[in-house]
């Protein structure tokens, strides 16, 4: 029984903590998906690549040996990028991928929306 009440307390927590940061209160999305791992269903772009397009770009941006961006933080899908230093490169239109730009992370390719510099996908 206190292992139940334990555990309710800690999910109604977490999910508190998750639901403030999607509505900007507190630390705001990213900081709550930083925290928790755990990034809001509406931050999830689910198949953006066609089928077998995703093994493709990543292929296609590896042998571009673009230099990569230092970030420091964890490299997760909702993390805001910083308005200065990070290199976009347009995705190319036989992707299929027109709403984002690319770039690299620490190493790891991402899709980012250009408008927010919300990272939407990281291609590993």
């Amino acid at each position: 029984m206190k292992k139940t009440m334990i555990a309710a307390a800690l999910a109604a927590t977490l999910t508190s903590t998750i639901a403030a940061g999607a509505q900007g209160v507190g630390g705001g999305v990213e900081d709550a998906a930083l925290a928790t791992g755990v990034v809001p269903a509406d931050r999830i772009f689910a198949g953006l690549f066609a089928p077998g397009q995703r093994p493709r770009f990543r292929r296609y941006v590896v042998r571009r040996h673009h230099t990569s961006y230092t970030y420091g933080r964890a490299v997760v899908i909702g993390a805001v990028l910083p308005a200065r230093g990070v290199t976009y490169h347009e995705v190319p239109a036989e992707f299929g991928v027109r709403a984002f730009s690319y770039a690299i992370v620490d190493g790891h390719p991402v899709l980012v929306d250009l408008t927010t510099r919300r990272i939407v996908d990281v291609i590993d």
